[in-house]
């Protein structure tokens, strides 16, 4: 919500409040509406659903969020072992996936 308050807004979410409140009440919604992400080491994340076993990991900090792992298993080889996989496939998750891709155009006001 730091990020809504200082600018950051996707237009998938509608027209920007011109008040920061309400700005944050509706992204704080699709926040809300969107997978929960599990902790697993750090800011590396795994979504609670849809199937969490064939999920992509996510590194996220705030408003950054990136790709860490097509899934647990390449997410672990990658950082742990410092084994490639070469898998390159990250499966959509609602929310998420679209803060990763620039879905919806996320810009800073």
């Amino acid at each position: 919500m730091f990020d809504v308050e200082n600018a950051l807004w996707t237009p998938a979410w509608g027209e920007r409040p011109t008040t920061k409140a309400a700005a944050v009440d509706v992204a704080r919604h699709h926040l809300n509406a969107a997978p929960q992400l599990v902790p697993v080491f750090g800011h590396r994340y795994i979504p609670a659903a849809p199937e969490p076993s064939r999920a992509p990991v996510f590194s996220a900090h705030q408003a950054d969020v990136i790709y860490y792992g097509t899934d647990l298993a390449d997410y672990c080889a990658h950082e742990f072992l410092g084994e490639a996989t070469g898998r390159t496939h990250h499966r959509r998750v609602e929310f998420w996936s679209d803060l990763v891709d620039g879905v919806g155009g996320i810009e800073f006001w």
